[in-house]
């Protein structure tokens, strides 16, 4: 896990599939940027119009952002530190 002065992240989470780097939002660590406060609140309208699962919700809306003009910067935590066996 990267510390809070590395300036390279705004939300770091871990991955269930490290091959397509996916992202598991019960275990996230995220600053208080402007990126995560938009990943968090267009996910939570998107839930509120869909009540789809609220993985998918999050996966659909932060993938994108990742390649924004003002990109959120995801760190993929390593599985094999992450991963409850």
């Amino acid at each position: 896990m990267l510390p809070l002065s590395n300036d390279s992240w705004d939300i770091q989470f871990q991955t269930d599939h490290p091959e397509v780097l996916d992202w598991n939002i019960g275990w996230y660590f995220a600053k208080a940027t402007e990126q995560t406060y938009q990943l968090f609140n267009r996910s939570y309208a998107r839930w509120n119009e869909t009540q789809q699962w609220d993985q998918y919700v999050m996966w659909e809306i932060g993938h994108p952002m990742e390649t924004e003009e003002n990109p959120l910067r995801v760190h993929h935590l390593n599985q094999s530190d992450y991963k409850v066996s």
